[in-house]
């Protein structure tokens, strides 16, 4: 991605574009995949306030029940300050 910097509320679509350059749709990431394509979303610069905490990156993963069966969960999670 290079020229201006994207505004935060575009973020989603800049991931989909990440993911269409790897050659892959949203529904086809595998974790792994998943994994590379968010590296590569981690180093795009967002327009956003130049202060502590206004772009982070985040993770979690563990064992839930949230469809009614154990299952893994591994979300990546990119947050944004705006002012």
């Amino acid at each position: 991605m290079r020229g201006r910097q994207p505004s935060p509320w575009g973020s989603p679509e800049v991931f989909r574009t990440l993911v269409h350059q790897a050659g892959l749709t949203v529904g086809s990431l595998s974790a792994a995949s998943a994994w590379s394509v968010f590296g590569s979303f981690s180093r795009v610069e967002f327009d956003v306030p130049r202060e502590p905490d206004s772009d982070g990156l985040l993770y979690q993963f563990g064992i839930y029940d949230f469809s009614g069966e154990p299952r893994f969960h591994f979300d990546l999670t990119r947050q944004f300050g705006v002012a």
